[in-house]
Protein backbone atom coordinates (compact mmCIF):
# COMPACT_ATOMS: atom_id res chain seq x y z
CA UNK A 1 0.00 0.00 0.00
CA UNK A 2 1.38 3.47 -0.85
CA UNK A 3 2.32 5.77 2.02
CA UNK A 4 2.98 9.45 2.65
CA UNK A 5 5.13 10.71 5.55
CA UNK A 6 4.61 14.38 6.42
CA UNK A 7 7.08 16.74 8.12
CA UNK A 8 4.15 18.12 10.07
CA UNK A 9 5.53 20.92 12.25
CA UNK A 10 7.24 23.09 9.66
CA UNK A 11 4.56 22.61 6.99
CA UNK A 12 1.44 23.08 9.11
CA UNK A 13 2.28 24.25 12.64
CA UNK A 14 4.31 27.42 12.37
CA UNK A 15 7.23 26.70 10.09
CA UNK A 16 10.84 27.49 10.84
CA UNK A 17 9.72 30.95 12.02
CA UNK A 18 8.38 29.34 15.20
CA UNK A 19 11.63 27.45 15.78
CA UNK A 20 13.60 30.68 15.21
CA UNK A 21 11.38 32.54 17.69
CA UNK A 22 11.97 29.91 20.39
CA UNK A 23 15.73 29.85 19.74
CA UNK A 24 16.00 33.65 19.78
CA UNK A 25 14.07 33.95 23.03
CA UNK A 26 16.01 31.24 24.85
CA UNK A 27 19.46 32.29 23.61
CA UNK A 28 18.70 35.93 24.38
CA UNK A 29 18.57 34.95 28.05
CA UNK A 30 22.28 34.14 27.78
CA UNK A 31 23.20 37.36 26.00
CA UNK A 32 23.18 35.85 22.50
CA UNK A 33 20.98 38.17 20.49
CA UNK A 34 20.29 38.63 16.81
CA UNK A 35 17.39 40.63 15.42
CA UNK A 36 17.48 38.70 12.14
CA UNK A 37 15.60 35.39 12.67
CA UNK A 38 16.94 34.09 9.36
CA UNK A 39 20.44 34.11 10.84
CA UNK A 40 19.26 31.97 13.72
CA UNK A 41 17.79 29.48 11.27
CA UNK A 42 21.00 29.40 9.24
CA UNK A 43 23.05 28.84 12.39
CA UNK A 44 21.12 25.73 13.44
CA UNK A 45 19.37 24.45 10.33
CA UNK A 46 20.40 20.97 9.17
CA UNK A 47 22.85 20.51 12.06
CA UNK A 48 22.68 18.50 15.29
CA UNK A 49 21.43 21.02 17.83
CA UNK A 50 23.53 19.95 20.82
CA UNK A 51 27.00 20.49 19.30
CA UNK A 52 25.87 23.76 17.72
CA UNK A 53 24.60 25.06 21.06
CA UNK A 54 27.85 24.10 22.79
CA UNK A 55 29.80 26.17 20.27
CA UNK A 56 27.87 29.39 20.86
CA UNK A 57 26.80 29.23 24.51
CA UNK A 58 29.04 30.59 27.29
CA UNK A 59 31.20 27.83 28.78
CA UNK A 60 29.45 28.04 32.15
CA UNK A 61 26.03 27.28 30.62
CA UNK A 62 24.81 23.67 30.51
CA UNK A 63 23.91 23.08 26.84
CA UNK A 64 21.88 19.97 27.72
CA UNK A 65 19.69 22.05 30.05
CA UNK A 66 19.18 24.63 27.28
CA UNK A 67 18.18 21.84 24.88
CA UNK A 68 15.59 20.57 27.34
CA UNK A 69 14.14 24.06 27.84
CA UNK A 70 14.03 24.62 24.07
CA UNK A 71 12.22 21.33 23.55
CA UNK A 72 9.65 22.06 26.27
CA UNK A 73 8.89 25.57 24.99
CA UNK A 74 8.73 24.53 21.34
CA UNK A 75 6.46 21.57 22.02
CA UNK A 76 4.12 23.72 24.13
CA UNK A 77 3.74 26.24 21.30
CA UNK A 78 3.09 23.49 18.76
CA UNK A 79 0.42 22.04 21.05
CA UNK A 80 -1.28 25.46 21.04
CA UNK A 81 -1.15 25.66 17.23
CA UNK A 82 -2.27 22.13 16.48
CA UNK A 83 -6.06 22.30 16.38
CA UNK A 84 -6.10 25.62 14.51
CA UNK A 85 -4.22 23.86 11.69
CA UNK A 86 -6.68 20.99 11.47
CA UNK A 87 -8.85 22.35 8.59
CA UNK A 88 -5.82 22.77 6.31
CA UNK A 89 -4.43 19.37 7.28
CA UNK A 90 -7.82 17.74 6.68
CA UNK A 91 -8.27 19.43 3.32
CA UNK A 92 -4.96 18.10 2.01
CA UNK A 93 -4.70 14.70 3.63
CA UNK A 94 -8.20 13.25 4.06
CA UNK A 95 -8.73 12.74 0.29
CA UNK A 96 -5.35 11.00 0.13
CA UNK A 97 -6.27 8.71 3.03
CA UNK A 98 -9.65 8.00 1.43
CA UNK A 99 -7.82 7.02 -1.77
CA UNK A 100 -5.93 4.30 0.11
CA UNK A 101 -2.69 6.13 0.93
CA UNK A 102 -1.36 5.35 4.42
CA UNK A 103 -0.27 8.39 6.42
CA UNK A 104 2.61 8.98 8.79
CA UNK A 105 3.83 12.16 10.46
CA UNK A 106 7.11 13.27 11.98
CA UNK A 107 6.35 15.75 14.75
CA UNK A 108 7.19 17.18 18.17
CA UNK A 109 3.52 16.96 19.19
CA UNK A 110 2.55 14.63 22.01
CA UNK A 111 1.21 11.39 20.60
CA UNK A 112 -2.27 11.87 22.08
CA UNK A 113 -2.55 15.33 20.49
CA UNK A 114 -1.40 14.00 17.11
CA UNK A 115 -3.94 11.18 17.23
CA UNK A 116 -6.72 13.61 18.15
CA UNK A 117 -5.65 15.90 15.31
CA UNK A 118 -6.02 13.09 12.78
CA UNK A 119 -9.00 11.23 14.23
CA UNK A 120 -11.39 12.18 11.40
CA UNK A 121 -8.71 12.42 8.71
CA UNK A 122 -7.30 8.89 8.57
CA UNK A 123 -8.35 5.58 10.08
CA UNK A 124 -4.74 4.95 11.09
CA UNK A 125 -1.80 7.32 11.44
CA UNK A 126 1.83 6.52 12.18
CA UNK A 127 3.13 9.10 14.68
CA UNK A 128 6.93 9.33 14.86
CA UNK A 129 8.86 11.78 17.06
CA UNK A 130 11.19 14.35 15.60
CA UNK A 131 14.30 13.64 17.64
CA UNK A 132 15.67 17.19 17.56
CA UNK A 133 14.55 19.57 20.37
CA UNK A 134 13.28 22.03 17.70
CA UNK A 135 12.71 21.62 13.98
CA UNK A 136 16.00 21.89 12.10
CA UNK A 137 15.26 19.32 9.39
CA UNK A 138 14.13 15.69 9.84
CA UNK A 139 16.85 13.19 10.76
CA UNK A 140 17.46 9.86 9.04
CA UNK A 141 16.48 8.17 12.31
CA UNK A 142 12.99 9.72 12.20
CA UNK A 143 12.47 8.74 8.56
CA UNK A 144 13.58 5.19 9.31
CA UNK A 145 11.26 4.97 12.33
CA UNK A 146 8.34 6.12 10.17
CA UNK A 147 9.13 3.54 7.51
CA UNK A 148 9.20 0.78 10.12
CA UNK A 149 5.86 1.85 11.60
CA UNK A 150 4.17 2.19 8.20
CA UNK A 151 5.56 -1.14 6.90
CA UNK A 152 5.41 0.32 3.39
CA UNK A 153 8.18 -0.40 0.88
CA UNK A 154 10.37 2.65 0.28
CA UNK A 155 9.56 2.55 -3.46
CA UNK A 156 5.87 3.07 -2.61
CA UNK A 157 6.45 5.90 -0.13
CA UNK A 158 6.89 9.67 -0.48
CA UNK A 159 7.94 12.15 2.20
CA UNK A 160 6.33 15.60 2.14
CA UNK A 161 8.97 17.98 3.50
CA UNK A 162 9.66 21.68 3.95
CA UNK A 163 13.39 22.04 3.32
CA UNK A 164 16.49 20.80 1.54
CA UNK A 165 17.96 19.29 4.73
CA UNK A 166 14.97 16.94 5.01
CA UNK A 167 15.25 16.08 1.31
CA UNK A 168 18.87 15.02 1.81
CA UNK A 169 18.26 12.86 4.90
CA UNK A 170 15.29 11.17 3.19
CA UNK A 171 17.40 10.45 0.11
CA UNK A 172 20.01 8.79 2.34
CA UNK A 173 17.54 5.94 2.94
CA UNK A 174 16.16 5.94 -0.61
CA UNK A 175 12.99 7.85 0.24
CA UNK A 176 11.44 10.04 -2.45
CA UNK A 177 10.38 13.56 -1.49
CA UNK A 178 7.99 16.33 -2.43
CA UNK A 179 8.67 19.81 -1.08
CA UNK A 180 6.59 22.75 0.13
CA UNK A 181 9.54 25.07 0.85
CA UNK A 182 9.55 27.09 4.04
CA UNK A 183 10.30 30.78 3.29
CA UNK A 184 13.10 30.79 5.87
CA UNK A 185 15.01 28.05 4.06
CA UNK A 186 14.67 29.56 0.59
CA UNK A 187 18.45 29.98 0.50
CA UNK A 188 18.70 26.21 -0.11
CA UNK A 189 17.81 24.23 -3.19
CA UNK A 190 15.88 20.98 -3.01
CA UNK A 191 17.84 18.98 -5.57
CA UNK A 192 16.65 15.40 -5.82
CA UNK A 193 13.01 16.03 -4.92
CA UNK A 194 10.25 14.68 -7.15
CA UNK A 195 8.73 18.15 -7.30
CA UNK A 196 8.42 21.45 -5.45
CA UNK A 197 5.03 23.08 -4.81
CA UNK A 198 4.91 26.65 -3.51
CA UNK A 199 2.01 26.08 -1.13
CA UNK A 200 -0.36 23.53 0.35
CA UNK A 201 -3.23 23.39 -2.13
CA UNK A 202 -5.16 21.13 -4.49
CA UNK A 203 -2.29 21.13 -6.98
CA UNK A 204 -0.07 19.57 -4.32
CA UNK A 205 -2.74 17.00 -3.54
CA UNK A 206 -3.08 16.09 -7.23
CA UNK A 207 0.68 15.72 -7.67
CA UNK A 208 0.98 13.51 -4.60
CA UNK A 209 -1.81 11.25 -5.84
CA UNK A 210 -0.10 10.98 -9.23
CA UNK A 211 3.17 9.89 -7.61
CA UNK A 212 1.62 7.43 -5.16
CA UNK A 213 -1.33 5.86 -6.92
CA UNK A 214 -1.26 3.64 -10.05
Amino acid sequence: MPALIVELDTIFLGGFALAAEVLADRLGKYGIRDNDPNRFVRSFYGRPLGPTLRKILPENVDAAHVERRLAATYTALLQQNAMAAKPQIRQLLRPLANAGIRLGIVTHLRRDTALELFEDIAREIAVVPDFSPVSVGVSEASWQAAMVELTSPVRHTVALVSCGASVRTAMQIGLRTAVVPDPMTAFEDCAGALFVCDQVNRTLQTKLKAKLLP
